[in-house]
């Protein structure tokens, strides 16, 4: 949900073929919801019977609703060809369908020639856009920015933090979707290398894999252009309709596999980490307060647009 991606059988209309089907017979599909929201289900140009302990006076829809951890079967028939062609198959909450929670049905027959000027391809490509949305936090200690850009299997992402004790790091990656909860990622980290000293920055190419965990802790394993290994892992909970906790914790070891150690050192490590607290006081903006172990404690406003 967080990236506005949608699927059935855990594919997108843009990774699947036609559901074919015959028109003389009988079409039972099963719908077993394992999301966390409601699916009103809808089939265009059909009526079709949900199958349920009413037996042969079960109801006759067009759409039908599929609660949360709910199964519902319904059955339609293509009256020995009247049906013919493509029909659309989705959610009819409508930034479901346009995320991908979508089939076509297909009978064996020649498409409708009316369609000729609507490919399927037009249909399928309006199933599959570019989704943003960004953050920014402006506190008496630091400011940050986060963007975001994202369709079913790419993501970009630029992030920028600040402390008002100098400290700096920018970061700008690709990823890429194996998976809803794992992917792969390369980019850029920009940060400085000493507290108080803006004009030392180091620049470093960044590789790694991204992973949404059981309990949804995000997991972040990377190595960058000097050979440095880094894990990061992070989560934020509701505890309240209104109030969420979040902690991020980060650690980076250094060998010296390129920049050589100070005489007597085998390695150098780095960690840091953050916990804080956030009030929404609406969609868009939120109150937090927060401790960082580079940037000290304070609070301050969170817009999202």
């Amino acid at each position: 949900m967080n990236r506005y991606i949608w699927s059935m059988n855990g594919r997108p209309l843009s990774e699947t073929d036609k559901i074919k089907i015959s028109g003389d017979e009988v079409t039972r599909i099963t719908y077993n919801n394992l999301t966390m929201m409601h699916h009103p289900m809808h089939l265009h140009g059909h009526f079709f019977r949900v199958i349920n302990k009413n037996g042969e006076y079960s109801p006759l829809k067009h759409t039908i609703n599929v609660p949360p951890m709910q199964e519902v079967t319904i059955e339609f028939y293509g009256n020995n060809g009247d049906e013919y062609g493509d029909w659309f198959l989705h959610c009819h909450i409508l930034y479901h369908m346009n995320s991908g929670m979508d089939r076509i049905i297909s009978y064996d027959t020649p498409r409708d020639p009316r369609m000729k000027e609507h490919p399927v391809s037009n249909l399928i490509n309006e199933t599959d856009p570019f989704f943003t949305w960004s953050l920014v936090d402006v506190a008496s200690h630091m400011a940050s920015f986060d963007f975001v850009a994202s369709n079913i299997r790419n993501q970009f992402n630029v992030s920028a933090e600040y402390g008002w004790n100098e400290n700096l790091e920018a970061e700008v990656t690709y990823e890429r979707y194996l998976h809803d909860n794992l992917r792969i990622f390369g980019g850029v980290n920009v940060e400085n290398e000493m507290e108080n000293h803006v004009d030392e920055i180091s620049t470093t190419a960044i590789a790694g894999i991204r992973f949404l965990t059981p309990y949804l802790f995000n997991l972040d394993v990377r190595i960058d252009s000097k050979l440095r290994p880094q894990i990061s892992l992070s989560r934020e909970i509701l505890i309240f309709p209104r109030t969420a906790i979040f902690g991020n914790y980060e650690y980076q070891a250094d060998f010296g596999w390129v920049d050589e150690l100070p005489a007597g050192d085998h390695f150098n490590k780095e960690s840091t980490w953050s916990a804080g607290v956030e009030y929404y006081l609406s969609r868009d903006f939120s109150l937090m307060g927060s401790y960082d172990s580079r940037f000290g404690a304070g609070g301050g406003l969170s817009a999202r647009f």
